[in-house]
């Protein structure tokens, strides 16, 4: 705060009155005057000035209101009843929290942005769109409603209210990985579908087998095979005795999914019993040896999980 001091003794005379005058707004001040053994005091000194008597001396002054603008790069000081007005420069809209879970809602609100940075309610409602992303709607009261989506994706709405337009960008979560339009709960995330086939493609739906090779794409996820190559596929592609009692069994697969090689001694007879588990990362082309396979008969499978 800056003060100015302002003596008003003149040349020639004995007394003198001091006033403190506050730069930043129009206070009521009281001030004193001195005169030998005279002492003069104002009642009340404000914008409109006053008078105060003392025997014979009179002393009449005035102090101006104070008021304007104080501008410092970005910032806006006002003073006075300048201080009391401001223009509507801008609107901004909000959410908290930014993130909505696909199928959820979120809450978003606007407000104005004034000339000076501060904000302020609006007088009436905005009108409330979805701006971008997959946001199934956003009502008249603000309220945004997710869409299904396969990973999480950005979104946003847009607040337009006397030509004025602000956005908020929210994040919709994948909260559910098997339901996304036409690969819906069909048991393989719809993350790896897009990635493979792109959006509502039908050859990407779970029991499909575009590329031929009789591996439907839900075992070729689970496998971490490629589901458009028809040479990309989990399976056995051999077995040779070994060793008088052994078999070598060779397979074929991805590399992120986890690996299970199995045996028994009939189709329809006992459970399958583990021969070799096969952790991710594992190579495309591989092979193991069942080393008590004997003189029997068994048969082997493969399966994977991911």
């Amino acid at each position: 705060m800056r003060t100015a001091l302002i003596d008003s003794s003149g040349a020639g005379g004995r007394g003198g009155a001091t006033w403190i005058v506050a730069a930043l707004a129009a206070f009521a001040l009281a001030a004193a005057t001195a005169a030998a053994d005279t002492v003069m005091r104002t009642s009340v000194l404000d914008a409109g000035g006053g008078r105060s008597t003392a025997g014979d001396v009179v002393l009449d002054a005035t102090l101006g209101g104070i008021g304007g603008l104080c501008a410092n790069g970005s910032v806006t000081g006002k003073m006075g009843y300048a201080g009391q007005l401001y223009d509507a420069a801008g609107l901004t809209a909000t959410a908290s929290p930014t993130n909505v879970a696909e199928g959820g809602t979120r809450q978003l609100t606007a407000a104005a942005v004034n000339d000076d940075d501060t904000r302020g309610e609006l007088d009436g409602t905005p009108q409330w769109a979805v701006a971008w992303g997959p946001l199934a709607s956003v009502s008249g009261a603000g309220l945004a409603s997710a869409g299904a989506v396969y990973r999480d994706t950005p979104a946003g709405a847009r607040a337009v209210y006397e030509a004025k337009t602000g956005t908020v960008s929210l994040l919709v979560q994948d909260v559910n990985p098997d339901n996304y339009g036409l690969y819906a709960s069909d048991g393989v995330p719809d993350g790896w579908q897009v990635d493979a086939f792109g959006e509502e493609n039908p050859l990407g739906g779970g029991s499909a087998d575009p590329d031929g090779d009789r591996v439907p794409n839900s075992g070729e996820y689970a496998g971490d095979t490629d589901p458009n190559d028809e040479d990309s596929f989990l399976g056995i592609t051999a077995i040779a005795r070994e060793g008088g009692t052994g078999a070598r069994v060779w397979w074929q697969g991805g590399q992120q999914a986890t690996q299970y090689v199995e045996r028994s001694a009939s189709l329809t007879g006992p459970a399958w019993r583990p021969v070799r588990t096969n952790l991710p990362p594992t190579a495309a082309f591989t092979n193991c040896l069942d080393p008590s396979a004997s003189n029997a008969v068994f048969y082997y499978r493969i399966r994977a999980v991911r």
